[in-house]
């Protein structure tokens, strides 16, 4: 992935739910900006990749056998130590996006963590980070 990303961008990931990722991928709209919460809102990506802290040891262990695990951790990066219950599903589909390093902002105390502010977003009057 990274040696297709564009030099100007970075490779990162947005976790969703099943639903919301068909949603975005048959819509062909792209990510929807959200309007508050964390940050005052904007397009959430982790640094992360899914498989990043996949034990090469585990390589004969089945993807369903090693996602309870990693869903836990990954919930706990994207959203903190007190992870809504209503959040669970939250990272069960994943969308790999490239993004411009000029939109992409750290987020304080998540070091796997970037986003597009909401001001990105109003300056160019979008409401998606564009799918293609």
């Amino acid at each position: 992935l990274n040696g297709r990303c564009p030099k100007n961008s970075q490779v990162v990931y947005h976790y969703t739910d099943l639903p919301s990722a068909k949603s975005i991928v048959l819509g062909r709209r792209g990510l929807r900006v959200s309007r508050g919460g964390f940050k005052g809102g904007g397009v959430f990506f982790s640094k992360k990749s899914p498989v990043e802290d996949v034990d090469p040891a585990q390589g004969d262990r089945l993807w369903r056998e090693l996602f309870p695990r990693w869903r836990d951790q990954q919930l706990v990066r994207n959203y903190g130590a007190n992870v809504a219950p209503g959040r669970k599903n939250q990272v069960d589909a994943v969308l790999v996006c490239y993004v411009p390093f000029s939109m992409l902002e750290d987020v304080s105390q998540r070091s796997d963590a970037a986003f597009i502010s909401l001001e990105k977003f109003e300056t160019f009057a979008a409401e998606y980070f564009a799918y293609r």
